[in-house]
């Protein structure tokens, strides 16, 4: 067993400087300034020489946000591996086995593993955030109203992880009881989105996302 102590200045918790996040389209943004607080908190050394490779950056955070902040990096690195290879965000919660890592400090949050690769400017990454949520909102049509009373939408999946993410900002802004998102197997290319007709036009209004209930 091992862990990392962190350095004297760690910055435990910056939260008052966050930028407000009220719907899913300021997600961009606010994953934009985690990846900048996260890239400048001290290293967290690990205890034994032998496993340097495990030293990393980290900073405490909701699952629900350190997953989103994963799967939003995942795909920006994916538009652009040459000059993005280095945000290499991943999340943590204390059921893993990385939170041992950081068993004194935090059981939730994300960090940054130092590979020494290239890491694009702040500015393109939020670009590439952008791009990420422009693909999250776009290219729903309606299937169905069904005698539950939901609308029923489904897109042809373009981003990795889509289902899981769409369900973390839905759990994210508490929308759980009115909206769901799934795909029908893993593999499946298509997601499947589905919104209570009550609460229609509340859930749109959050997740800014372009549905329509008209055919």
């Amino acid at each position: 067993m091992y862990f990392l102590q962190a350095a004297s200045n760690f910055v435990y918790d910056q939260f008052a400087s966050y930028p407000p996040v009220h719907k899913a389209s300021d997600l961009p943004r606010y994953c934009t300034r985690l990846a900048e607080i996260l890239d400048r908190n001290p290293l967290l050394q690990a205890s034994f020489p032998q496993i340097s490779s495990h030293n990393r950056q980290a900073l405490p955070l909701p699952y629900d946000d350190a997953r989103i902040s994963e799967i939003f990096t995942n795909n920006a690195r994916e538009f652009d591996e040459r000059r993005c290879a280095g945000w290499y965000i991943t999340s943590f919660d204390h059921t893993d086995h990385s939170a041992n890592l950081f068993r004194t400090q935090m059981n939730e949050g994300i960090t940054l593993r130092p590979l020494h690769l290239p890491k694009c400017p702040i500015n393109d990454l939020k670009a590439s955030y952008d791009e990420v949520f422009f693909r999250l909102k776009t290219g729903w049509t309606k299937i169905q109203s069904d005698k539950d009373g939901f609308v029923l939408f489904k897109k042809p999946s373009t981003l990795h992880e889509e289902d899981s993410l769409i369900r973390f900002i839905i759990t994210r802004f508490s929308l759980d009881a009115n909206a769901s998102c799934n795909k029908e197997r893993i593999d499946d290319p298509t997601v499947y989105l589905s919104i209570r007709e009550s609460a229609f036009d509340n859930v749109i209004n959050t997740l800014g996302f372009d549905c329509s209930k008209n055919l």
